[in-house]
């Protein structure tokens, strides 16, 4: 994901910070509106890390560079079919391609051509 996908996810970070080829944009978990944390609340700071302007990780503060065991994701350009169950009824059908687009397991592009083909049926 470029940088420019996360600011339109999530909007204009509250600051950022760069060394060499990796840039952080940092954004805070604080409501819109609110002032300051009710008791007992936490508001913390999160943060997506930039390696030559794609996403290579994010978390919360603490979690880069710390002591705990790294995680590893393998994203390969082989992509899985994905199947929406038809449930007979449009308005599960679109909910549930609109789920999967918002979560970005598919593309724009992909819920517009499902979309179609979904509305062909009714």
């Amino acid at each position: 994901m470029s940088k420019e996908e996360v600011r339109q996810k999530l909007g204009n970070p509250i600051s950022t910070a760069a060394q060499g080829r990796t840039e952080y944009y940092i954004y805070n978990s604080k409501p819109a509106g609110r002032i300051a944390p009710f008791p007992g609340e936490k508001w913390d700071d999160y943060y997506v890390r930039f390696v030559d302007g794609s996403v290579e990780s994010f978390g919360k503060n603490g979690d880069f560079d710390s002591t705990k065991t790294p995680t590893l994701r393998i994203e390969t350009n082989e992509r899985k079919d994905i199947h929406i169950k038809d449930s007979g009824d449009l308005y599960t059908e679109l909910k549930k391609l609109k789920e999967l687009k918002d979560s970005g397991i598919i593309t724009e592009d992909e819920f517009a051509s499902r979309k179609r083909e979904i509305l062909k049926k009714y």
